[in-house]
């Protein structure tokens, strides 16, 4: 009976190839978590904005005539501003 191996007992080189292996895992881990080896955080990149919105003018005011002419003025004016495009052809 003093020949059976037993599976408790990990071999000497196995044991130091699995601590060395555990203890990269967590290192990466670690840093992963912080967000690098200085601890900083990585700050969030917005985007650039790519096509700018028009601007709306406000709601016009006042008697029913004037407020139809305003609306048809702003109409007109948005009709006017160019839409880009990324394909040819089709607007976002």
């Amino acid at each position: 009976m003093e020949n059976r191996p037993e599976g408790v007992i990990m071999r000497p080189r196995l044991r130091l190839i699995l601590t060395i292996f555990l203890l990269l895992a967590g290192a990466l881990l670690l840093l992963s978590a912080c967000g690098g080896s200085t601890g900083e955080t990585p700050s969030p990149t917005t985007p650039p904005d790519i096509h700018p919105t028009p601007t709306i003018p406000p709601a016009p005011t006042g008697p029913p005539e004037e407020v139809a002419e305003q609306e048809l003025d702003i109409l007109v004016q948005l009709a006017e501003t160019e839409v880009p495009t990324d394909r040819q052809g089709f607007a976002d």
